[in-house]
């Protein structure tokens, strides 16, 4: 897919003072609308859930209605 990818853990995450999450398409809409509602199921909230400040900066087609 052409993307550079990086792994890290929960508990290195926590350690970070903010997060910022770039969003962009419709086709994120579903997964933004579970990491602002803090579902638990969501493997991106889990990871992000102890971190001090989580950012979302999404276009309109991301941003749920």
């Amino acid at each position: 897919d052409g993307r550079a990818a990086v792994s890290v853990t929960p508990d290195w995450l926590a350690q970070v003072e903010k997060i910022l999450f770039i969003v962009a398409g419709s086709d994120k809409r579903a997964a933004l609308t579970r990491l602002a509602a803090r579902d638990q199921t969501l493997i991106a909230w889990r990871a992000v859930e102890r971190c001090a400040r989580v950012e979302v900066w999404a276009d309109g087609e991301a941003w749920p209605s």
